[in-house]
């Protein structure tokens, strides 16, 4: 079937083929098989050589004719091999005797290139002809491509050469073998080691220059895409001239010019001289020149290469624009007055304030599309980072479910907290999982801060790398990020650690829970817009239920409860909410004493001397100023007032709340 063609590596995988398990199907023209068992178009099975690949109707499979092969033990000739066929071709090709004379008779008769111009080649076995392999049973021409290392010297190994088909109307050429780099033709009349460099596609149009260009290296480069070679050749104190194909394509990448015109740059930046020229005519080349007379005359019309268009400059983010120019838009709620969409926000407050409750409340209206407490959402999927706790924030939601009568199903839990701080490294996780979503979040909650980043609350360093996290996921997915945090030791001064943090946040806000029980949220940081009316909500307890809806009990059949938020009226502090932080820290000093004490007395001395201690109090101005606000607010009354026994103790009938700690 193929006798008269040398084999390609796809031929020879087909006719693998057709010689094995394929051996029925039936040529149809164009370079198509077909099986004749199969009948209708649907079912019908294919190889194909013009789309170098096979088709089968009925699984709607297909794929390359090679590894197809492959898969029926074909390996002889894959690519994988193709050095080690070119290496072994090598070998076996001959340039003595009757084979030079092959060589000759295709250079000189049918190319009409001198024999002085590559004899020297022949007789140093730089081109050698092939008699005919199983694989290639053809005769061919072969050259190498030399193996040029980064240090810039030549090896002598082949690893891949250039066949050529004399015989045929029109010279068919292929490369094989991988790794090759340049033929180095060395001059015919050396004057210096270091002579000047001319670099040519073609090796018949090389060798067609070589008669007049005796004391240059002639360079083949097989194509335009090893122009780029040349910068491993040692062309130090060498002129470089590169003669190009004048390609019509106008696409960079398979443009000749546009490549020769790219070492240009890149070699003249290494500091050597080099031209980049192509004929003026296109589909012109030295060896049509040199058999129709007029060689000289061709090399001497050879235009420069254009310089490359200058890369047009990246667009900057940055600009400058008229403020008159600005489109001034209304808010884009997240929760309607409450959180923005594409914003970093927080929810504050102590332990036991119901920071995750109000949290698990919004993400689940969010998911849902259900109001929250009367304010609009836009609904979406919210991915909840759970950690500490996963278990009750399950039963949050299930309870929350069964009130509301719905499902949120577009809520999703994170198996484990993962470390979004700079020593965890962990963010392309976070960022993986988002992307395999069906949609982007429109919500993401990191419950705590403390569990999702080992160091932020440590220094600014590291809260500005978990802040800049936080930004990175804000940004890619265009979505709200709301962070669940404890407040520090002084309530008054807002969320615990680094001030970065709260600088870093478009909404901040606070939970507290004083002795009513009630719940008030208020808005103590809103950068582009009012803050909310402050908001009291109450935890009202809600049956928890299994994935089947029956009610959850514990082993001595009590129901298992949680609790879902009910709005009402916020409540005002009472006055041990007034304290400052440090106030707050000298009450719980003196309680702390009083509780050791055998009669419930604590002395003026043994009080102050244990705020110095902490380093609370280190002026009289400032202790006095901390007795009279304990005095004030009914925390203990002093007795034996101003003389150096004077020492302090509850009321007798004291307000069990107040005195809660």
């Amino acid at each position: 079937m193929f006798e008269k063609e040398p084999l390609t590596l796809r031929q020879a995988a087909l006719r693998y083929l057709l010689d094995g398990e394929f051996k029925h199907f039936t040529e149809q023209g164009d370079g198509d098989w077909r099986d004749p068992t199969k009948t209708g178009s649907g079912n019908t099975s294919k190889l194909s050589l013009s789309t170098d690949g096979w088709y089968n109707h009925g699984s709607q499979e297909g794929g390359s004719i090679v590894l197809l092969a492959k898969k029926h033990g074909f390996d002889d000739g894959t690519s994988s091999d193709t050095s080690r066929i070119a290496k072994k071709l090598w070998e076996n090709a001959d340039y003595r005797g009757s084979s030079a004379d092959k060589i000759r008779e295709y250079l000189t008769r049918k190319r009409g290139i001198p024999a002085a111009n590559y004899d020297d080649l022949i007789e140093k076995g730089l081109l050698r002809w092939n008699k005919g392999s199983e694989r290639y049973p053809e005769p061919t021409i072969l050259f190498p491509y030399h193996y040029l290392r980064d240090d810039k010297t030549q090896r002598s190994e082949i690893r891949k050469v250039k066949q050529t088909w004399p015989n045929k109307t029109k010279d068919r050429k292929r490369d094989l073998g991988k790794d090759g780099h340049l033929f180095v033709i060395p001059p015919l009349d050396p004057k210096n080691k270091n002579s000047d460099i001319l670099a040519i596609e073609g090796l018949e149009d090389a060798l067609s220059l070589r008669g007049d260009f005796k004391e240059e290296t002639i360079v083949v480069t097989g194509g335009k895409n090893n122009f780029r070679h040349l910068e491993r050749l040692e062309a130090s104190g060498r002129d470089v001239t590169i003669i190009s194909d004048h390609d019509t394509n106008e696409r960079a990448t398979e443009n000749g010019q546009t490549a020769a015109a790219e070492v240009r740059t890149r070699l003249k930046d290494l500091g050597t001289n080099c031209t980049a020229t192509m004929p003026r005519e296109p589909k012109s080349d030295a060896n049509d020149a040199l058999q129709k007379g007029n060689l000289e005359q061709w090399y001497n019309s050879l235009i420069t290469v254009p310089e490359l268009p200058a890369p047009p400059k990246p667009k900057s983010d940055f600009y400058l624009e008229p403020w008159s120019s600005l489109k001034i838009s209304k808010p884009n709620w997240l929760v309607k007055g409450v959180l923005e969409c594409h914003t970093l926000a927080a929810v504050i407050g102590e332990s036991g304030s119901g920071k995750s409750f109000i949290v698990v409340d919004i993400a689940c209206c969010i998911a849902t599309g259900t109001p929250w407490h009367g304010r609009d959402i836009q609904q979406g999927t919210v991915v909840y980072l759970v950690g500490e706790g996963k278990s009750g924030l399950k039963r949050r939601i299930s309870a929350w479910e069964h009130h509301q009568g719905i499902k949120p199903e577009r809520l999703l839990l994170s198996s484990k907290a993962i470390d979004l701080g700079d020593r965890g490294r962990e963010l392309p996780k976070v960022q993986a999982a988002l992307r395999e979503l069906p949609e982007p979040p429109v919500l993401i909650v990191i419950d705590t801060l403390a569990r999702h980043s080992t160091g932020a609350e440590a220094s600014n360093e590291e809260m500005s790398a978990f802040i800049s996290n936080l930004d990175a996921l804000k940004d890619e997915f265009k979505t709200t990020v709301v962070v669940v945090h404890h407040v520090g030791k002084d309530p008054t001064k807002g969320a615990r650690g680094p001030s970065a943090f709260r600088a870093a946040l478009d909404h901040e806000l606070l939970t507290v829970k004083p002795d009513t029980g009630v719940i008030n949220l208020t808005c103590e940081k809103s950068k582009d817009a009012e803050p909310f009316v402050p908001m009291g909500f109450k935890l009202q307890a809600a049956d928890v239920f299994d994935e089947q809806g029956r009610p959850l009990a514990d082993d001595d059949g009590s129901a298992i409860k949680s609790c879902i938020l009910q709005e009402c009226e916020p409540t005002q502090p009472t006055k041990e909410q007034t304290l400052t932080g440090k106030q707050q820290q000298a009450r719980d000093i003196f309680f702390e004493l009083r509780k050791k004490s055998e009669n419930g007395v604590v002395t003026r001395a043994n009080w102050y001397k244990r705020l110095e201690v902490d380093g609370i109090t280190p002026h009289d101005k400032t202790k006095k100023a901390l007795k009279d606000k304990m005095v004030e607010i009914g925390l203990f009354v002093v007795c034996d007032e101003g003389s150096k026994e004077e020492y302090f103790t509850t009321l007798n009938q004291p307000n069990s709340e107040l005195f809660k700690f």
